[in-house]
Parts: structure tokens; sequence; C-alpha cells
């Protein structure tokens, strides 16, 4: 079931990024103005460290991308969005083995939202659904074990599919917005341990739904419109810790008046 969920995520996230990309480029050629894509970046790390059945591994999320917007109507929006991310070092445990070594990831997501003024105010309440999806791969974990080497291969990935409604505060440049509600989430490690001729091959994984709050501030730069945010995310399983990202967009052109 949790391979189906996963295979199910991914490839949501990558048939709205490739329909948007399609919608662009055929049916909205005459109506540039509805399509946007923004170069994005986001990244956090759990406050402490995750630790399941005895094994401690960090939960580290985070990519640079891009993202493809289309808006149907002057209300909704809808995105799809493809990335990559690099971490230098990590470190992970499984019994009484300790390796550490760089991570390269893959990231997956999309989402939409439907704006709903309220009567004449500065206010706006957006509903919305996100998902991401970061997959991720090693074979550079290196560690030692009573004078031994050890190497390790390390895999997984981590899933969240929200839902909720944000408050958005208008102002001359932008606007500010305050997002809160649930946080569907799936998150799975194996590492691969070589130790003389044995291999070792411990598997963690977690899944709850719990609460999130986001904030952050929309602004235009003076060519394009810029996003900066945080979001604290509850995950509570064995232990209960928060998940803290940072994320920041900004619009591009790629040749389109």
């Amino acid at each position: 079931m949790h391979k189906i969920l996963t295979f199910s995520s991914k490839l949501l996230a990558v048939t709205l990024f490739v329909l948007v990309m399609t919608l662009d480029s055929f049916l909205l050629a005459d109506t540039p103005n509805k399509v946007s894509y923004s170069l994005y970046g986001e990244g956090g790390e759990t406050e402490s460290v995750f630790i399941i059945d005895g094994r401690n591994f960090p939960v580290k999320v985070g990519s640079v991308g891009l993202k493809a917007s289309i808006s149907p109507d002057m209300f909704s929006n809808v995105y799809g969005k493809l990335g990559f991310g690099y971490s230098q070092k990590q470190s992970v445990s499984a019994y009484d083995f300790n390796l550490s070594g760089s991570i390269f990831a893959t990231s997956f997501g999309g989402g939409a939202n439907r704006k709903i003024p309220i009567r004449n105010s500065n206010f706006i309440l957006m509903p919305f659904i996100d998902m991401n999806v970061f997959n991720y791969s090693s074979d550079t974990f290196r560690g030692d074990r009573n004078g031994d080497l050890l190497k390790a291969n390390v895999k997984g990935n981590s899933t969240f599919f929200r839902g909720g409604l944000e408050l958005q505060y208008l102002t001359q440049n932008g606007y500010f917005f305050f997002g809160s509600g649930l946080n569907n989430w799936d998150i799975s490690n194996e590492i691969s341990i070589k130790t003389g001729n044995f291999i070792i091959t411990p598997r963690v994984w977690a899944d709850n739904t719990d609460s999130f709050f986001q904030a952050g501030v929309v602004f235009d730069t003076g060519n394009s419109d810029a996003i900066i945010g945080m979001r604290l995310s509850d995950l509570t399983f064995d232990i209960n810790t928060q998940l803290v990202e940072l994320f920041a967009e900004i619009q591009v052109s790629f040749g389109k008046k």
C-alpha cells in the first residue's frame, strides 16, 4: 500500500506539471497572460532527529526548480513543479551503526487554489490543496564500527499532501498571507549497510495526519512578483517534532510579451 500511494503521488505531480506545460503550448497560445512561470526554492528540517524503532535519521527536505501555473480565470490557479536538491552531509544511524554522506534528491509537486474576495475589503480567503514529493538516494555514505569500514546506500522518499485555508491581506504592492490546515505525510528511509561479507538493510517508515501553519508575503519586485514564506508542520509518531521550512519564489519570463 505504501508503494502504491507513493507511486500515485508521483504520477499526480508529474501529470499536473505536464498538463500545465501542454496547455501553455497549445490551448493558451493566444492568451499568454493566463500562464506564468516561477523559479522556486524550498528547504527545511525537523527540530529534532526522527526516531523510529530505535533508529535515528534526519528529516530534511528541499529543492530548487521550475513551477508552471495556469489560471483558468482571475480567481483560480492550478500548478505543477519539478526540482532537484543536494545536501552535502547527512548522518544516519541504525542499531550501533553510524554513517554519514551526501544526498541527491528530486522533487515533484502540484496543487490548486481558489480566491474568494470578502466583500469590498482588503481581505481574501483562499482554499487550497498542495502536494510535495521528495525522492532521495545516495551511495556515498561511509562510517566505521569497531575499526571496520562501513559502506551504505541510502534511499527514501517524503510525501506531503496539504489542504487548508489561507487568509490574504492586500497591500498596495502585494499581500500578506496566513494559512493553516491538515498535512497528510508519509516518510520512508532505507539503508543498505555493507560490513564484511554481510549486507544489513534496515528500513523505517512513518505516516500520519497533522496540522500545519504557514505565513509570508507576496510583493512586486518591479519586474515580477516574489514570494517569501515560512511553514511549520507537526509530525507526530513515536516522537513529536516539527518540520520547519522556508520557501521563496519569483516569477520569470521565457520570452513571452
